[in-house]
């Protein structure tokens, strides 16, 4: 790394990043289930909004329809972030080659996962 950031520097690719979001979910031997556990029960801050927490290196994102959990990250020149639905089986993944303005990729992945979880959960007419 040719610069000094508070981060882990990582760089990440979309498939690297769903076998992270799978571990997360606990589909591999990667981390216990007390990591699992530590890493979505939220820890409430001062300023924590109800429908945003933080776990143990996950974003917590819900509302009345969808409960989520994640992590993402940028370093100069990307950008990205991985979240699941955590009642499911399916996440997202989106990476941006640049990290210039509002990127909000956390409430992007949030908004898809919210509307296949409305979609799961419609009624076929």
């Amino acid at each position: 790394r040719g610069y000094k950031v508070p981060n882990g520097g990582i760089y990440t690719t979309a498939v690297d990043l769903a076998r992270f979001l799978a571990a997360m979910q606990g589909y591999t031997d990667l981390l216990s289930p007390e990591s699992l556990a530590r890493m979505h029960t939220p820890v409430l801050t001062p300023d924590s909004a109800w429908w945003q927490e933080y776990g143990l290196g996950s974003r917590l994102l819900r509302d009345q329809i969808t409960s989520t959990a994640g992590h993402g990250g940028m370093v100069s020149g990307y950008t990205a972030n991985g979240m699941f639905q955590r009642d499911g089986d399916y996440g997202v993944v989106i990476l941006r080659n640049s990290n210039w303005g509002m990127t909000n990729l956390d409430l992007e992945s949030f908004a898809v996962l919210r509307r296949l979880k409305q979609a799961a959960t419609e009624t076929p007419q």
